[in-house]
């Protein structure tokens, strides 16, 4: 069974009307790799999502290469995803939204972090006179999840 078989599997059997935010975690023996989901709510066919972090057991070996491989792998969030900076020397690398969604003075904004051998997504919402920013729940289908979920650890 796949990974993301495996993670619909496991959301389809999970308690859907569990109250409250709640991390769920699953793991694959034969690759090494853990996905933690920090979720908010959920019902049978989507969740309501505060981060997503996939961890491999091996780091990412060409960063600027993994980076922008995501980029084009990436296709079911609300934007496209774009490299915005890859610190080779820290081995961190960030892609945002190519197109942020802009409401009046706030804009909202995907938010992808390779960091080792670990992405973490999440979703920022700033105003644009302003440098602060606030993380917030995004939504995701169960489908669509999944699908990101196998892109991060592939």
């Amino acid at each position: 069974m796949t990974l993301e078989e495996t993670l619909l599997q496991k959301l389809a059997e999970a308690r859907p009307e569990e109250a409250g935010r709640h991390t769920l975690q699953l793991g694959d023996d034969s690759s090494g790799v853990v996905v933690y989901l920090d979720i908010e709510r959920r019902d049978l066919f989507s969740c309501l999502l505060w981060e997503v972090r996939v961890s491999r057991r091996a780091s990412f070996d060409d960063l600027s290469s993994q980076a922008r491989r995501l980029t084009e792998r990436i296709t079911g969030l609300l934007e496209p995803l774009q490299v915005d900076e890859i610190d080779s020397a820290a081995g961190v690398a960030r892609l945002r939204s190519a197109a942020p969604q802009a409401r009046g003075d706030q804009r909202t904004y995907y938010e992808l972090t390779l960091r080792g051998s670990t992405a973490e997504l999440r979703r920022w919402q700033g105003s644009m006179t302003s440098a602060r920013r606030q993380a917030v729940a995004f939504a995701l289908t169960n489908e669509a999840l999944a699908k990101l979920v196998g892109d991060l650890a592939s």
